[in-house]
């Protein structure tokens, strides 16, 4: 049976939390924002980095309220290495309107950032009751791969038989790719068979402690 699989893998990549990361609520004049401490990236992000191509990181946060969903944006962080001048590009969109744009940023700048994401002005405060328990979820993805583009590679995978279920027994790649590739395409495959509108070869979900809006510190 596929549809445990598919599960066990949708569950294994939720789970990849590094051990100390956090999702902080934060406060700035009257608008709740978030901070991402510590996220796992995975360890070959480093490298991806300075390859001179737009690395994407694609975040859903979530606001939830007296025990149900209040509110919910979309951060996108683009992050282009100019091979040229040896500087970074970042660029925030919350719900595809531009919130921030730096250019001419040093790698350490950028680490200093990846290791404490912090977007502000997310969510009013005025959707929460002062006296009522809020609380935060994120997902994010990196380099996420929209369904269009999951449909494209999933017929080229078909024409050239590259493609094999991971729970097929004694299954192994002779002919085109590595073990490896395959097994990237196959858990794209099942996020996607899941009914995901988007895939990614990694992925992280955090929530925030329990907090009441008058308890979150103003962080101007």
């Amino acid at each position: 049976m596929r549809r445990p699989v598919a599960l066990l893998v949708m569950l294994t990549l939720a789970a990849r939390t590094a051990v100390g990361a956090e999702l902080i609520p934060v406060m700035r004049d009257h608008h709740l924002g978030i901070a991402i401490r510590a996220a796992a990236l995975p360890t070959t992000f480093p490298n991806d980095l300075v390859s001179g191509l737009t690395n994407k990181l694609l975040i859903h946060v979530t606001l939830f309220a007296g025990g149900r969903q209040v509110d919910r944006k979309t951060v996108e962080i683009s992050i282009k290495y100019d091979l040229w001048d040896e500087t970074f590009k970042l660029t925030m969109t919350v719900d595809e309107a531009v919130a921030a744009i730096r250019s001419n940023l040093a790698r350490e700048a950028v680490d200093a950032f990846l290791a404490d994401i912090q977007i502000p002005d997310l969510f009013a405060a005025g959707e929460m009751r002062e006296d009522g328990v809020a609380a935060l979820r994120v997902e994010m993805l990196l380099n996420p791969i929209e369904r269009e583009r999951i449909e494209a590679i999933q017929k080229w995978v078909a024409e050239n038989s590259t493609y094999t279920p991971a729970d097929t027994p004694g299954f192994s790649d002779k002919r085109v790719g590595s073990s490896r590739s395959n097994a990237i395409f196959n858990r794209i495959f099942e996020q996607y068979a899941h009914g995901a509108d988007t895939a990614a070869t990694w992925k992280q979900s955090l929530s925030s402690n329990p907090f009441k809006i008058e308890e979150v510190g103003d962080e101007r």
